[in-house]
Order: C-alpha cells, then structure tokens, then sequence
C-alpha cells in the first residue's frame, strides 16, 4: 500500500479539522506510524526515505550502544539502502558520533581473522598476523606474540599463569575461535556474541553455525553423552512432575544466569544446596501460582479480543463492558487452566521414552568404547 494517497487524505482532515489556510504539514514516520510535522522529520541521505527525528535518533543510538554498527541498515523494512553511515553525522551529537567512528573502524577492523589488538593497557592500537607471530603495535610500538599476546618470544607459548587459569575454569570463561579472545557470560542463554561478531556457544566455545545443535551441544556434544542425572530426570518424570518447575529454576540459575545477574544472586550464598532443595520443595506451590497466572492472562487476552472483534464498547456503557469482560475472564480462565496443565501432563508422557532412548544410546556407546 502506497503512504501518499493516504499522507492526502491525512493532510485535508487536518486542513478541515483546524479551519486554516496555511496548515503545517504533517507525515506519517515510518517507524512509529504517527503523524509528525514535517519539519520534524531527518531524511536519509542514501536512500531518501524520511523519518520523525526522534525516532531515528533512539535507533541510531540504540544501534551504536550495542556496537552494531557495520552496517547500519536504513530502519525501513523494504528498503535495500544497507548503510546509512554519510546520515549518522546529522543524526546524533557530536560526542556520540566519535564513539560511533571508533566502533565502526574496530567492526570493519575485526573482520580480519589475523587482527590482533594491542594488550597494552588503554592503547587503542593493533597489528596483524603476517608471515609470523610477531607483532608490532602501530601506535605504541609494542612488540607482542600473535597467538598469546604476551611479550614476543620464541618457541612455544608459555601457559596462563595459574591464577589465570583458575578464573577462566570459575567462571567459564570461553576462547572466541575467531580473535582469541577470552569471552565471560554475564547472564542469559548460552549464545554469547564475540566484539569480532562471532556468534559463540558458551558450552562448547565453538562458533554456532547452521550444524550447531544446540541441545546436542548442552547434552555433552552428542546425544550419547546426556549425564545421568539428565537421564534419571526424565526417566522419573512420572513421578518429579509437581516439582518439574523447581528443577527448571535451578537449571536456569545454574546454566542461563550469570555472575552478575542480580535477579538469581540467592544462588551464590553460602547455603547454595539448601536454596537449590527448598525451590525444588516448593515447587508444586510455585507451579499452581504460574498455572493461575496464565490462566488468568489468557482469559483476560481472551475477553479483550472477544471486546474488540464484536465492537463491545459502541453497544455497551463503560460499566457494561467492564462486567462482559470479566464474567468472559471468569469464564474461560478455568477452561485454559485445563487445557494448560493438561499439555504438560501429556508432554510428561512422552518424556520418560525420550530418557529410555537417551540412555540406551549412552549405554551402547560405553559398550563400543569398551570394545
């Protein structure tokens, strides 16, 4: 659909509303969809499209607060402009434009695999890997080892110092494969983004591609490998199901939250085991409060789209409408309570099968191995 024959119409009901001969123009912006006066507006200098300033600017500084900036894609979905870095300039200030221009240089920079940036303390200078592992900073004019970015040396590197080692094992501190780079996981799923972009699984430290599997990868690398506490989990899933949701906390506090995560720092107490046990306790509580609340979202969802789809609010007086959306929310938040617990409680049928095959294949292949 076409934005100008409906900016006309816009633009006369604004011309009827307000009885004026000189109405400011007005736009629709292409990310927030609301009328703005033109004047508001920033074009892109690449592919001409406009959009309401304010909205541009919170993009571009959004953009360039996660450091994704090669490219900068035009914020229009249709558009083909992939980088909108000439317009960046007349979009932010100018401090945030320098900051913009580092990154920028570092993400084209970091495409290289043989980069290597300088270890010196607030040097913001680099080299390359060419024909050997010596590297000369060009800025500093530090000379560093390419494969361990100590000071330059022959021979094999020497390992991390012990203390070193000791906090990348603590904390599961991962390699990048790509810039060597040693990367920690503040919280979240185990897909950690690298600063060179490397997308990087924190179970395994390799580069998630397209033959990355991801729950293989959490199991061990191969099915086979599933612990057995994995194993016992789902062989008993009969008999764990109330205390399923607790299990699924302390898995996440363990494997999704990271050192920093604030919202799991109960974990890190002194009495970890007996916080991890009263979760695992209450967890039939805990499940009957997340069963009610999703019953209880679903029918309020439910009673507004039942609102909208009938047009309850022209036909009946605010108090009426009020009253049908309840007593539909009543209604149906039993009705999807049931239907809820009733797709766990089949999804738990089939869970203990899925154990019995991963076990089988992990007891065939200690037998092979044995062989």
């Amino acid at each position: 659909m076409s934005i100008e024959p409906l900016m006309s119409e816009l633009d006369m009901i604004y011309i009827r509303k307000h009885d004026t001969s000189t109405p400011e123009r007005l736009e629709i912006c292409q990310i927030c969809t609301q009328l703005t006066p033109s004047n508001h507006f920033i074009q892109v200098k690449e592919c001409n499209d406009r959009f309401c300033s304010s909205c541009l600017k919170s993009y571009v500084e959004f953009r360039i607060s996660e450091r994704k900036v090669f490219p900068i894609e035009c914020p229009r979905y249709t558009c083909q402009n992939k980088d909108i870095d000439s317009s960046i300039i007349d979009i932010v200030d100018s401090k945030l434009y320098e900051k913009y221009k580092i990154f920028r240089r570092n993400a084209i920079l970091e495409k290289d695999p043989n980069l290597r940036w300088c270890p010196k303390p607030n040097c913001q200078g680099y080299g390359f890997i060419n024909s050997g592992l010596k590297i000369s900073c060009n800025v500093c004019g530090y000379t560093y080892c390419g494969n361990c970015s100590h000071d330059y040396h022959e021979g094999a590197c020497q390992p991390e110092e012990p203390e070193l080692r000791s906090y990348i094992k603590e904390n599961g501190l991962k390699e990048c494969p790509r810039c060597k780079f040693y990367i920690e996981k503040a919280w979240g799923c185990p897909s950690v983004m690298c600063k060179c972009g490397a997308n990087i699984c924190m179970n395994c430290g390799k580069i998630i591609d397209i033959n990355h599997d991801m729950l293989r990868c959490m199991l061990g690398g191969k099915y086979s490998n599933a612990s057995w506490t994995f194993l016992l989990v789902l062989l008993f899933a009969w008999i764990l199901f109330p205390f399923e949701t607790g299990l699924i906390i302390v898995y996440i506090s363990e494997n999704w939250a990271g050192i920093d995560d604030q919202a799991w720092s109960w974990r890190t107490r002194k009495c970890k085991s007996c916080s991890y046990i009263s979760v695992v306790l209450a967890s039939p509580i805990i499940s009957l409060v997340f069963l009610f609340a999703a019953g209880v979202s679903s029918g309020i969802e439910f009673s507004t789209f039942i609102t909208k789809k009938f047009h309850l609010r022209d036909k009946v007086k605010k108090y009426g409408e009020c009253a049908i959306c309840v007593a539909i929310t009543i209604l149906v938040t039993p009705i999807s309570i049931i239907l809820i617990a009733l797709a766990f409680f089949i999804l738990n049928l089939f869970l203990p099968f899925i154990g019995l095959a991963l076990m089988l294949m992990k007891c065939k292949r200690k037998k092979n191995s044995q062989l």
